[in-house]
């Protein structure tokens, strides 16, 4: 809050010496499988490196258990129980959230998400981004989204959530969009957020030679996920 005070009052103008700002959200990743906070196996190699140059949390509590209202809270701020968000109600715009507070200070907001199901644009997360990047391109996802098809498939099928034809990308492929993107538009001040999903689903198979090789099926797979 005092953040988003000290530089709302120049909309549009960078204040000089503010950082970029990238905000990764691991969907369903916990620190206890997290080699960062002393967990066996090598999960996060990357994020240990990354980690020795920077500042560490030990503790830190998710305000609620799933996805959309946990989202909507660190995006306003705010406890789950003073959004609107709901199992299928998205955020309103009753609280401001960061993008718009970044976007007010002249940053470029851009956000790229794997969760096809509760971080698409109907989630009401995309409130003050400039760029959104939710659902892949196929023809099937074209046909969904032109609102004249999306009438003749919501009457033949008879439901409201005809919207998500995908599958979740893969951070693979979240990363490769959010790089391209910085490649194209090299914004001077930017704050992207990044949504990635790989271990919500983990894949069955896992490549020889990964950490997760220690016999039991679901742990290996979202060790390797990680």
């Amino acid at each position: 809050g005092l953040w988003a005070r000290r530089v709302a009052p120049s909309p549009g103008r960078p204040v000089p010496g503010l950082p970029n700002v990238l905000l990764i959200i691991l969907d369903t990743v916990r620190a206890e499988s997290l080699s960062l906070y002393g967990y066996a196996r090598p999960t996060t190699p990357r994020i240990d490196e990354f980690a020795r140059g920077g500042v560490v949390f030990d503790s830190a509590m998710a305000v609620t258990s799933w996805t959309l209202p946990s989202h909507g809270s660190m995006f306003t701020g705010r406890y789950h129980q003073e959004i609107s968000t709901d199992w299928l109600r998205p955020l309103d715009a009753a609280h401001r959230v960061l993008a718009e507070a970044f976007r007010d200070a002249g940053y470029s907001t851009a956000a790229f998400v794997a969760n096809l199901a509760y971080t698409t644009r109907e989630s009401g997360l995309a409130r003050g981004f400039e760029t959104f990047r939710d659902y892949k391109f196929t023809l099937g996802q074209a046909w969904l989204d032109c609102s004249l098809c999306a009438g003749v498939t919501l009457r033949y099928t008879g439901t409201k959530r005809f919207r998500r034809d995908n599958e979740p990308k893969s951070g693979a492929e979240v990363n490769a969009e959010f790089l391209e993107w910085l490649d194209a538009r090299r914004p001077k001040r930017f704050f992207v957020f990044l949504n990635l999903f790989d271990a919500h689903a983990p894949r069955p198979r896992i490549p020889q030679g990964s950490p997760g090789e220690a016999g039991n099926r679901l742990q290996d797979r979202y060790d390797y996920a990680i």
